[in-house]
């Protein structure tokens, strides 16, 4: 009988794992590529994380923090590509106006102007930019 409530709670367990993409590798491995002080160290650990599951939070975490990393360092144009697919198909719940700010920088950065146009940004972005030739609307 304990037997059969054990295999229970690990096929429930397996299958909500499976269900919400997240697992322990990619957690301690998150964790892992944060605390690491050597950039290519922790560009090696996103990317691993990358190749173990698309279906977690942390998956989208580290294509952003991959995305940080290639903008530090002036890779642009993959800084660009990286924030684009992160801005577009991340979960909504984790694309931020620091994500979309980012890709617009980047996109200026690489020389992509009338792409960054393209993209939207956020109203506080907008409103460091305002001038008094150039008022932001504040009806929101």
């Amino acid at each position: 009988m304990k037997i059969k409530i054990k295999i229970k709670a690990i096929l429930l367990i397996s299958l909500i794992a499976f269900c919400y993409g997240q697992n322990a590798d990619s957690s301690v491995l998150y964790q892992k590529a944060i605390n690491t002080v050597d950039g290519d160290k922790a560009l090696e650990i996103y990317e691993q994380i990358i190749q173990l599951n698309d279906n977690s939070d942390y998956y989208w975490l580290s294509i952003l923090k991959k995305a940080e990393l290639r903008y530090a360092i002036g890779s642009y144009i993959q800084s660009s590509t990286l924030l684009k697919e992160f801005n577009v198909n991340a979960p909504s719940h984790l694309v931020t106006d620091i994500s979309k700010e980012l890709l617009y920088k980047a996109l200026t950065a690489a020389g992509e102007i009338k792409t960054a146009k393209e993209y939207p940004v956020s109203y506080t972005h907008l409103r460091a930019h305002e001038t008094l030739r150039y008022l932001v609307c504040r009806l929101i």
